[in-house]
């Protein structure tokens, strides 16, 4: 494999200056923008406002201060690595075992199905393959979507480790931590903790039915914590969790999501014990390399839901 290093390095590098001359040209548009007269300012202002609400991202982090300074160059670049790099490589963990799920549980799929037509109106496969445009109104009345996610993310979080050092010495009932000490948590074992979850391995998206109500009150907002918590939490969340929803949504609205094979188990192993034993050979062998993956691969079938008897089941193996 070292005949790619130096490709991966020529693409990075490619990345880096491209990143880099996002940011200065922005930045130089900023500064320009605060030079134009007072009334033209205001003027530019007020056509942002009617045209969004919302502020682009990179403008946010060139407008930021840490300790009454701007940021550097180099801390912008890792705030965005993080939102669009590292965020697309946890998505692509939390699709491949969302869909593994799936493919193992045809009623949830079915409810899935249901909750899609009824967001688009329509009973027709054919229509309902073919919606033409996704729009985030549509991905908020996504709940029962939601609740699949985040309990494919309790059993196989896209990130199964995160370590925290403290700035003080602090106590966790009884338990004291000297100051600067490395913790690590670890996340995929906390999600078959039958002190938090009733029946861990068992999958029951309406767990979740509570989110969005007191989801961040109270120790219950931390027995499942996909994206981190606190000031560390993740800041690509709500854009992880848009992208997930529209994917999944496109697939399930167009395809059935089958087993590798015919009447296998729900696949679902305690990982968080040592003598765990997957149920058959077409389970995931997992493998944390920063995010968790598969050894073997994430096995199943797809099967168009229109003309589905002009079109053959194949095996996928991600």
């Amino acid at each position: 494999m070292l005949y790619f290093l130096p490709v991966l390095s020529h693409n990075i590098i490619k990345m880096l200056l491209f990143v880099k001359k996002i940011v200065d040209q922005r930045r130089q548009s900023l500064q320009q923008s605060a030079q134009q007269p007072p009334m033209q300012q205001q003027q530019q202002e007020q056509k942002l406002l009617t045209r969004t609400t919302v502020r682009p991202f990179l403008d946010v982090l060139l407008n930021a201060q840490l300790d009454r300074r701007t940021l550097t160059n180099r801390e912008i670049f890792e705030e965005l690595s993080t939102f669009i790099f590292t965020e697309h490589n946890c998505t692509t963990s939390a699709l491949s075992f969302t869909l593994y799920i799936l493919s193992r549980h045809n009623d949830i799929q079915a409810k899935l199905y249901a909750e899609q037509q009824g967001i688009f109106g329509t009973d027709s496969a054919e229509q309902l393959a073919n919606v033409s445009s996704v729009e985030c109104v549509h991905l908020e009345q996504m709940r029962y979507l939601e609740f699949v996610i985040r309990e494919t993310l309790r059993l196989y979080p896209s990130v199964p480790l995160i370590a925290r050092t403290n700035r003080k010495a602090i106590d966790i009932d009884g338990m004291k931590i000297a100051k600067r000490t490395t913790v690590i948590m670890c996340l995929i074992a906390m999600g078959y903790n039958e002190k938090y979850f009733n029946e861990p391995t068992v999958f029951r998206p309406e767990r979740w039915e509570h989110i969005n109500v007191n989801e961040s009150m109270g120790l219950q907002a931390f027995t499942s914590v996909p994206f981190s918590a606190g000031p560390r939490r993740c800041i690509a969340e709500k854009y992880a969790m848009y992208e997930l929803k529209a994917l999944l949504s496109m697939i399930v609205r167009n395809l059935e999501i089958l087993p590798a094979k015919d009447g296998l188990p729900s696949g679902i192993n305690d990982h968080s014990r040592m003598d765990c034993v997957p149920q058959s050979e077409y389970d995931p062998i997992l493998n944390i390399r920063v995010t968790l993956k598969s050894e073997n691969g994430i096995q199943l079938r797809l099967k168009r839901r229109i003309n589905a008897t002009k079109q053959k089941s194949r095996v996928v193996t991600k």
